[in-house]
């Protein structure tokens, strides 16, 4: 399969990847860190500059939820809210030094957990009021959300819960055969559709679950693992598609079959 590109962007600097913070996209739209201190809103058709905003240094997590964009530069200990459609700074709250991942479910944001080093800290989206904050420090991979929930993961133990937002009550809990991709650049779980999952590990298995409440998930390991541990994923029709190139194949993209983990087709 041979890509055309549209058009190009110089950052005036190193890029990185959508699970380090780099990046991230809406429908229209996708906001990009440049010249060290900037975040941009730049237009998906034709790459021009939508908007423009004072951010700070290497971005350790940028989202977007809805028509805003949510921000935590390394340099600056603040949670920023941008809108997203005009870049205007809508509201930041505070944060601990070293804070990072950013996930919004609910109407709440939710952020730390990166490396163990800070508490989980709730925010309302609107308005960035704070709503609880965990009593001792967490360690979780990027959390992900799934409906009005988040998924949080333990890299070490591979213990995954499923938590309320609004209060951080653990709504699940489930334990991961082996221990969970914990690498800042790499993201740990993909949707399949309502509830079904890719968990990856930290020995290269995708484990395919599906999350049941109350009862326990179910894990499956698939005969050949996914060795290339992509950067991250995006989901369409059934077929999971990495984002970042494998390294036994540098310069292809991959599509794996999200109900048999067997590979579709290379691009």
């Amino acid at each position: 399969m041979i890509f055309e590109a549209r058009w190009r962007r110089q950052l005036h600097q190193h890029g990185s990847s959508s699970a380090f913070g780099g990046w991230a996209a809406a429908p229209d739209l996708i906001v990009v860190h440049e010249r060290s201190t900037r975040l941009v809103g730049v237009d998906l058709r034709d790459g021009a500059t939508v908007w423009d905003a004072p951010f700070g240094t290497w971005p350790r997590a940028v989202v977007i939820v809805g028509d805003r964009c949510l921000g935590i530069a390394q340099n600056i200990p603040q949670l920023v809210c941008f809108d997203l459609s005009s870049g205007q700074r809508l509201w930041s709250a505070d944060l601990p030094g070293f804070t990072g991942h950013i996930v919004s479910a609910g109407g709440v944001v939710l952020v730390g957990g990166w490396r163990g080093y800070t508490p989980l800290m709730a925010f309302d989206l609107r308005d960035g009021a704070p709503l609880w904050r965990s009593p001792g420090r967490v360690t979780t991979v990027a959390p992900m959300a799934v409906g009005a929930q988040v998924l949080l993961a333990d890299p070490a133990t591979g213990e995954i819960r499923l938590i309320d937002p609004r209060d951080g009550s653990q709504v699940n809990a489930w334990s991961l055969p082996e221990p969970v991709v914990s690498d800042d650049s790499r993201t740990v779980f993909a949707t399949l559709e309502a509830r079904r999952l890719l968990v990856a590990s930290a020995l290269g298995a995708q484990w395919k679950s599906i999350l049941r409440h109350p009862a326990p998930a179910c894990f499956q390991r698939p005969e050949r693992d996914c060795r290339e541990r992509p950067s991250s994923w995006v989901a369409s029709s059934g077929c999971l598609r990495p984002t970042a190139w494998s390294r036994s194949s540098p310069t292809q993209a991959r599509c794996v079959s999200g109900y048999t983990s067997t590979t579709g087709w290379w691009g």
